[in-house]
């Protein structure tokens, strides 16, 4: 019974490869049978083994075979996480601006546009300064903390967002361009921010189309994958690790937060100094082949 279910797997029309290579070991074992019995007199007369030189010397074939395909797997264990290197480009995902964050949308965008009209740059050094704050300790922490690590080389900054939060985008781009005045800015928007492959497909355009038109590639970016939907997360990270390209994160875990209250109650964030130092911004690369086992297990 296990014998036909198994015939019947193998060759129904949705198994097409199974089928296929059945086929081709049974034409391979009709050949080698041909090729054994045609060579067994020659065998005999050039070696004192005789007929059981061809079969020693296909077995040592095999193992040779199987050692070299199934050589240990890399393990994810093994993947190191350290600080990335400033970046000629960056991919960040947007959401939705939180509106329980300490300061409202109105009030980052009076600070950013007295920063733009400050008259003196030790006035617009301090208005800076209380807007990071303002932004670190809202929900566009990771944001601003990428874009700000990667000031110094950034000339491309993508920003994954869904259609909800495409609404924000162009404070966002305020915000980014503040930090890197030199940056050029666009959108990725998601039609469902819920959908990992909504999310994959549009990172890998990015990637594939996007990139090339900029007089860059892939290499020169490294994708963000926190401050989104769990989904666009998901995405983002299946479509960096397939094309074989760098990711970052932002751990806030325990008091590793980017802003807290002091004893007064007022907001403090950490320096970009403080950032680095803590090693709260972490770089992971895996290569494709590595990247392609991982998805698959």
């Amino acid at each position: 019974m296990n014998l036909y279910r198994y015939l019947q797997a193998a060759f129904s029309p949705d198994a097409a490869k199974t089928k296929w290579s059945l086929l081709a070991y049974a034409f391979f074992a009709v050949s080698l049978n041909w090729f054994v019995n045609s060579t067994t007199a020659w065998l005999d007369a050039v070696s004192p083994f005789g007929k059981y030189t061809l079969p020693a010397a296909l077995l040592v074939a095999a193992i040779l075979v199987l050692a070299v395909t199934n050589r240990p797997r890399p393990r994810t264990s093994d993947l190191a996480e350290d600080v990335p290197e400033p970046h000629r480009g960056l991919i960040v995902q947007l959401s939705i601006y939180n509106d329980t964050s300490p300061w409202s949308r109105d009030k980052i965008l009076e600070r950013i546009n007295v920063i733009a009209t400050a008259p003196d740059t030790a006035l617009r050094s301090a208005q800076c300064r209380e807007l990071r704050t303002m932004v670190l300790a809202s929900n566009w922490g990771s944001m601003w903390a990428a874009a700000e690590h990667h000031a110094t080389a950034l000339e491309k900054c993508v920003v994954v967002c869904s259609a909800e939060a495409r609404k924000d985008f162009e404070l966002a781009e305020m915000l980014i361009q503040t930090i890197c005045p030199k940056a050029g800015v666009k959108e990725a928007v998601l039609s469902n921010a819920n959908s990992v492959k909504d999310a994959f497909a549009e990172v890998s355009e990015v990637y594939r189309g996007e990139i090339p038109n900029w007089n860059m590639t892939p290499g020169d970016f490294i994708a963000d994958f926190t401050g989104g939907t769990a989904a666009m997360s998901a995405g983002m990270v299946m479509a960096a690790m397939v094309a074989g390209q760098k990711l970052e994160y932002l751990r806030q875990e325990g008091n590793r937060r980017l802003a807290n209250k002091d004893g007064n109650g007022d907001w403090q964030a950490r320096s970009e100094e403080d950032i680095r130092t803590a090693r709260l911004l972490a770089r992971i690369q895996t290569p494709r082949r590595v990247a392609f086992q991982l998805i698959v297990d």
